[in-house]
């Protein structure tokens, strides 16, 4: 059982690290103000969201392309990276909520995902085993995951029909494992370790 379930986290880590370099490839591939920050050098106040977003994604991959077929649960450099990363997303919408001077359902759900996901990323350095989580931090997981799931799953159904949605929709299906990964792990903790 414990290796089945450790080939499972090896194939959802490189899901998971798939997922989010897609996005970001096709982001640096199909998003032109994206590509003309990168070649032209243009960077200023009114598009740092999309570097703090491609840096975001590109450590996510990162951490999870380290993690393949290695259990680094509660690794500090996973924790600290993923929480990196999660910030960089953060300060993306944040940014964006600033620069535009409005804030829309969408973006709380986004920026509370984020800020559950640096929870997720630090409960998981500082519990040592899942099962000494208590309700309250496997319901702050959970629900990060779910306000995620939610959030792409909109903006994949509202993005144009471009290369980029697929992207989304990667990620997408990333929160969606973690749902179900979060659901098998409470429910024989001692056989899954996704954290």
């Amino acid at each position: 059982m414990k290796i089945l379930i450790s080939y499972v986290e090896t194939i959802f880590f490189l899901y998971n690290f798939i997922a989010h370099f897609t996005l970001l490839l096709l982001n640096i591939l199909y998003d032109t103000k994206l590509r003309e920050i990168i070649c032209s050098k243009k960077l200023n106040k009114n598009n740092m969201d999309k570097l703090y977003f491609i840096f975001g994604h590109l450590l996510i991959a990162f951490v999870m392309l380290f993690r393949i077929g290695i259990n680094l649960s509660g690794n500090i450099i996973v924790s600290l990276v993923g929480s990196i990363a999660h910030t960089f997303l953060f300060l993306s919408y944040l940014v964006l909520i600033i620069l535009y001077k409005r804030i829309t359902l969408l973006d709380i759900i986004f920026l509370l995902g984020q800020i559950g996901m640096i929870y997720t990323y630090n409960i998981e350095h500082i519990k040592e085993d899942v099962k000494d989580m208590t309700t309250r931090e496997r319901c702050t997981i959970l629900l990060s995951f779910i306000l995620l799931a939610i959030y792409y799953l909109v903006v994949y159904i509202k993005s144009p029909n471009n290369m980029i949605k697929y992207g989304k929709l990667l990620v997408l299906l990333v929160y969606i494992l973690l749902i179900i990964l979060f659901y098998l792990h409470n429910k024989y903790y001692h056989y899954i370790s996704i954290f």
